[in-house]
């Protein structure tokens, strides 16, 4: 390689690691989709504003703190080029590439976007023959039957989910914000378990963490979807759909730290909305969790082969 090369940097790639794809473990994968988004819509310019905060952040863990980012084998794929206004075909194409990067013995760490991404994930581990036990770090339960009429929604992601057995459960922490309907479903179902916001603010994130560990505790595999609005707004003011009452940023990221293991099959962060963030405090929060849960399920992957 010649000397002046060695100048340039790819500014795309997530935490500027720039690792190629026979070198990988983690994938990373835009999914930027917000066509059903109700309320702050925009979640399709966050996989772009999330790489760039990425870079601009420092790369050591903030819990996984011997381990840092530029070290892990990460392959930043871009972003997928998905339809406007179709979320049946987005899905699809979702599905297509998801299923490729886990036969291919990968962990695809999915940047949306909004929440409907996580269902055509979901769908490709299914394809690659993985069906996980799902956590949800979400002030939302995501169950509705349908929304305003639509069945495919970022507010019916796991209900879709459950109905086509995609997932063994579905674990949730810090839900704060739900419609009669989800409610009783999640009581009623037997495959959704919930730690609500104030549960977990009384618990702490160690005892958060422990109560989701031991509910999935004879689960094979594991995904970990990330909806931003987990945090209280004062933490993440560019959510799209922002609840009070959530969780701080160093209580989420330590529950993501002490969950994020061997099992972890992939993970997503969906629903930051760009034009609505102050000062790009939402973006580099994201990031920070996403290089968190890699470095975590790092960490835990070592210990368990010395």
């Amino acid at each position: 390689m010649e000397e002046w090369m060695e100048l340039y940097s790819s500014p795309s790639s997530f935490a500027g690691v720039e690792r190629g794809y026979e070198d990988s473990l983690y994938v990373i994968l835009g999914a930027p989709f917000d066509s059903t988004s109700s309320f702050r819509q925009g979640q399709r310019f966050a996989p772009s504003r999330i790489r760039e905060a990425s870079i601009n952040i420092e790369g050591n863990g903030f819990y996984a703190r011997s381990l840092w980012i530029d070290h892990e084998p990460i392959y930043d794929a871009g972003d997928l080029s998905l339809p406007p206004g179709d979320a049946v075909e987005a899905l699809a194409r979702i599905r297509r590439v998801i299923s490729g990067i886990v036969r291919d013995g990968r962990v695809p760490v999915t940047i949306g976007g909004e929440h409907t991404v996580t269902l055509g994930v979901l769908q490709g581990l299914r394809d690659a023959g993985v069906k996980p036990c799902v956590i949800v770090l979400d002030a939302h339960y995501d169950l509705r039957s349908e929304y305003l009429g639509v069945e495919y929604s970022h507010a019916t992601v796991f209900r879709r989910a459950l109905d086509k057995g995609l997932a063994e459960m579905v674990v949730y922490a810090g839900v704060r914000a739900y419609d009669r309907e989800e409610d009783s479903y999640a009581r009623d179902s037997g495959l959704v378990y919930v730690i609500y916001s104030w549960e977990a603010q009384k618990l702490g994130p160690i005892n958060v963490a422990a109560r989701i560990r031991n509910w999935t505790s004879q689960c094979t595999s594991t995904y970990l979807s990330i909806d931003i609005d987990v945090l209280d707004p004062a933490y993440a003011p560019g959510a799209a759909n922002p609840e009070p009452g959530g969780l701080t940023f160093t209580d989420a990221a330590r529950i993501v730290y002490e969950i994020a293991d061997e099992r972890l099959i992939g993970l997503d962060l969906v629903e930051v909305s760009p034009p609505h963030d102050c000062h790009d405090i939402t973006s580099v929060t994201a990031a920070k969790l996403l290089q968190e849960a890699i470095l975590a399920r790092s960490a835990r992957d070592r210990s368990r082969r010395r």
